[in-house]
Order: C-alpha cells, then structure tokens, then sequence
C-alpha cells in the first residue's frame, strides 16, 4: 500500500490479434501493483513528475475546476515511457475507494510494464527513405495511434483503422500488433487496465472531448512523431464534435500541470478527459518509503541500509547506457533542515563512496553515481561522517535512475528478421552483411550487431542471428 503523496505536488497549491471479428472485452481490470518504494517517473524538459504526484495533480486540478467536486465523465491515460505501466497503478489508486475521484470511470494503457522499458524506432530507421511518409514513432504508439503499425506493417493504428469505438478493445489491439510487444520481438509488454466501469468507456461516449499530448525531453525523431500521430489520431476520431487537443511536444513540469489543469477546467459530467504521455520515463527507489519510516527523520551515523531493485531497473539503467543516452543515476537526501558540510559526510552506494558537497547544504542534495554501480537484488546505502557519530535530519532518501529513453530498435525487426541487408531474400549476402556488423565494420542502413536487443554486442547476437537465419521464414 503506497502512503500519501509527500510534498512535492501539494506545493502546487492543488487540492487534491488486431482486427478479429469476435472481439471479447475484459471486466475492469486492475492495475499492477509496483513494489513497496518503487515509483515510475514522467520526464519533462526540466525534471520529473513521480507516479504519484502526476495522479495527484490529475486529481487537484478535476477538483479545483469543480470547486471541490471533481466533474468528469471518465478519463483515459496512455503512456509511452520506460516503466509507464507504474503511473496506471496511481491512476487506479485516485479512482478507487477513498481515492479523491472514488468511483470515476477510467481506462488506460502503457507501452511497457512498471518493470521495464518501451522501445522505439532508432532516427536511422525513422528516416530511411523506404519509409517516407510513414511517420514512425514508438512501436506501442504506432500499433495505438500512428500511420503505419512498423516498418513492414502498413496498416494503421487501432485509433485509426478498425476501431469499434472501444478504447480498451483499441489499447488490447494495439498491445497485441506492438511490433516489440508479445506477438512481435517479446522485448516489452504493454499494459491495459480499468475501473469504475472502464472497460465500456468509448472514444465518443460524452458530448465533447477534452485531451493533452504531451512529450518531454523529446531527444529522438520518434517522440516528435509519437505525439503529432496521437494528436493527429485524437482530431480524427473526434472529427465533427466538440473538442481540444493541447499537444506539447518539448514540455516542462509546469506546462503538464497548466494543460491538464486547462482540459479539466473545461469538463463536467458529460466531458471525457483524456492525457496522452511520451518520451523518456525514469525510476525512483524511495528508500525511506521502503523502511517504512515516517518522515521527517533523523539518521544516526553511519547510517546503513539494504534495498532490493527487480530486475527489469537495473537492466534499464544499464541498456539505455549502452546505447549511449548516457543516464545520470543520482542518490538525493532531501534535508528537512540546513546543515553544513566541511568535508566530513559521504555517502557510500554498494561499496563507492561519494562524498557530500562542500559547504552550508539545505533542500535537495544530488550525489550522482555511475550508472554500473546499481545491480539487480540488494543495494547496499551508507551514509557516513568522519569522526564522533552524529545525525541528519532528512525529509528523504531516494535513489534516482536518471532520466531513460526508449531504447532504439532497427530495422533488423522484420518479418524475416535473417533479411538482414533488406533485400526481400534470405541467403549467403545476409551471413555476410552480418558478418561484417558483427566485426565492427560496414552495417546495413538502419542495423546493427545488436541482434537480440539486450543493449551489447556479443556471441549471444551472432548465435540468435543463426538461428535466425536457419528458420525459414512464413
């Protein structure tokens, strides 16, 4: 059970298999619940909004524009970010029983677990001649919203072709045509849930239609696109009836809470609020939530505690390093009063001591560490100071993975992924286009060695593309 939300949004002043014929649509689904402390993150140009201070502000402003009774038909939320499906988990949480909008029809949807990362189409691939006019975005976006589901599917996105008018029937279309998602490369597992009578919500079912397209720190051509094609998909759907679409693309924290803010200022009853969220997604281990201890707090040192990271975290932190979007993991200690620092405080992250800045400390202190030091199972977090023991007074510990993009697919994602020089044939120019990858040489426009998609290039990647290569393709 997470506890209340700390300070962070209060200081706002806020109140708190596509396309079959017979397709069966699922009661109210829950969440899935994050791990006691863990929390995902929504990144924008300047900082980040936590899981729940986002479900927060989405609750204060419903209930600033009723005046203390939140007015809405229902909300839909979808998210396109590494570990988005932990901001569904709080959208549950404010909708559900003693939850400040109890009882509010809501339906949403994620690229990916709490637990794991999104994928997206690499610039390489987004830009390739052959695929002009295609628009690619993120791969769960495309299967939800875009022009073209992949590289080498061209049929639209489930808002855009074939839709029913059912928004969670589209957000289980989209997850079942993800091209990274269970039906296509198994490397992420979009997430789809309801209450409150969700599962009936449709993209029409109000008089008008009050949405906010929003994106981040928008580093890559895909996340330009994701939030023109949601955009673009919402006007579509709407076309012909009352609507807003406020797309942000390149946003700051306060820009999100002034959209959503604006789009609830316009709803009542018979308005459906709708929150579309893209780009780099973030993790924060709240490692005094995680002991249970009440805030604030005075540490005695040295101070020592163990922390557990699942798995799918740390491997996070790690590939999108790989692939070079170089994350800045960072322990903070917010500090409930000022101290003063002359070289004596450190803290020490699986063994690495970091020392503390010099000099008077007050509010939030960021000590970054290398990204290689955060492992999966147990962390262990010290802090210390030379010489007599003594105490901090903390409002917080938190360990912060840095700000994590999507990471890249190419186009070695095929239906025939051995095609690897893209010549609709499989055969000996392929071994050889691979070969040469492989080696570090020449690679095919769009490709890479990086065969199984797990951030390295090792003999894992030579043996998936052989296996590849010896399974004929449909």
């Amino acid at each position: 059970m997470k506890r209340s939300l700390r300070t962070s949004a209060t200081r706002l002043g806020l109140l708190l298999a596509a396309g079959l014929a017979c397709y069966v649509i699922a009661d109210d689904t829950a969440p899935v619940a994050q791990p006691v402390g863990m929390h995902s993150s929504v990144v924008c140009s300047d900082g980040s909004w936590r899981d729940d201070e986002l479900a927060n502000i989405i609750a204060g402003c419903l209930i600033l524009a009723g005046h203390g009774t939140p007015r809405v038909h229902d909300i839909k939320f979808m998210a396109n970010c590494c570990y988005g499906g932990g901001l569904l988990d709080d959208l549950g949480r404010i909708c559900g029983p003693g939850g400040p909008l109890a009882g509010t029809p809501w339906v949403g949807g994620s690229a990916s677990g709490h637990d794991e990362t999104a994928k997206g189409w690499v610039d390489g691939v987004v830009n390739d001649p052959n695929n002009a006019g295609k628009d690619l975005g993120s791969t769960w976006t495309d299967a939800l919203g875009g022009k073209n589901t992949s590289p080498s599917d061209n049929s639209k996105g489930a808002i855009r072709n074939g839709s029913n008018g059912n928004v969670k029937r589209d957000l289980e279309r989209a997850r079942d045509k993800d091209a990274a998602g269970p039906n296509g490369l198994g490397l992420e597992h979009p997430q789809v849930a309801s209450g409150n009578g969700g599962d009936g919500i449709t993209w029409t079912g109000a008089s008008s239609h009050h949405a906010v397209v929003f994106g981040g720190s928008q580093t890559d051509q895909r996340h330009h696109n994701n939030v023109n094609n949601m955009a673009d998909a919402l006007n579509g759907v709407w076309a012909g009836t009352p609507h807003t679409v406020q797309k942000i693309d390149g946003g700051t924290k306060q820009e999100l809470v002034d959209a959503i803010c604006a789009a609830a200022a316009l709803c009542n009853e018979n308005e459906q609020l709708v929150i579309y969220i893209d780009d780099h997604g973030d993790w924060e281990l709240d490692i005094d939530e995680f002991l249970d201890q009440i805030t604030p707090w005075f540490a005695v040192t040295p101070f020592s505690a163990t922390v557990a990271i699942p798995p799918g975290y740390a491997e996070g932190v790690h590939a999108v390093a790989a692939q070079g979007d170089n994350p800045v993991p960072a322990v903070w200690l917010d500090l409930a009063s000022p101290m003063t620092n002359a070289g004596q405080w450190s803290i020490v992250f699986n063994g690495a001591p970091h020392p503390l800045p010099i000099g008077l400390l007050q509010g939030r202190v960021s000590i970054p560490i290398a990204p290689s030091l955060i492992h999966t199972g147990i962390n262990q977090f010290q802090i210390v100071k030379s010489g007599p023991p003594s105490q901090i007074n903390l409002q917080g510990i938190t360990l912060w993975s840095g700000s994590l993009n999507d990471l890249d697919l190419f186009t070695n994602f095929s239906l025939c992924p051995a095609d690897f020089d893209g010549d609709g044939t499989v055969d000996f120019f392929d071994y050889d286009a691979f070969v040469q990858c492989f080696e570090g040489l020449t690679c095919p426009p769009g490709h890479d060695a990086d065969f199984d998609y797990d951030g390295t290039v090792d003999f894992f990647d030579y043996d998936a593309f052989v296996v590849a290569f010896e399974t004929p393709c449909d």
